[in-house]
């Protein structure tokens, strides 16, 4: 990003999201809500940069987005980034039992950013390998 451009704005609508950014960044982060179109794709970066310069195109000034997908390994690529709506429709409880007919419940979660400056996009992948428990723990 040029050295003269403003400080990129985290959008979301998640109050929650801003928070654990601020807090692993360490410093204050402005969010914005903004109602984005979400692309029917598995490719998580796809998505992502769609969101990213649709935001831009809204915002305009740097936007930071995120984006997650859930993969359960015996499923293939699914739900990937449809989990939104997997957990919208089962539930917790729901996606447990889902693991329970698959050959194993290993799982990766992917979280990808975005940050996009109006010139240049920059991407910042994570992916945590685990897998599902038997039945939900802890907080959602």
């Amino acid at each position: 990003m040029a050295a003269t451009s403003k400080l990129p704005v985290f959008i979301t609508g998640n109050q929650h999201k801003a928070d654990q950014l601020a807090q692993w960044l360490g410093l204050p982060v402005e969010h914005r809500k903004l109602d984005l179109d979400e692309i029917q794709s598995l490719d998580l970066r796809q998505v992502v940069e769609h969101k990213v310069r649709q935001a831009y195109a809204v915002a305009r000034q740097p936007v930071l987005v995120e984006d997650v997908a859930v993969t359960l390994t015996a499923m293939g690529k699914l739900p990937g980034t449809f989990i939104k709506w997997f957990l919208q429709e089962l539930g917790n409880d729901g996606i447990c039992t889902l693991a329970d007919g698959l050959e194993n419940r290993k799982a990766v979660v992917s979280i990808c950013y975005g940050l996009y400056d109006g010139q240049d996009i920059h991407f910042f992948d994570s992916h945590v390998a685990g897998q599902v428990a038997p039945e939900p723990r802890g907080e959602a």
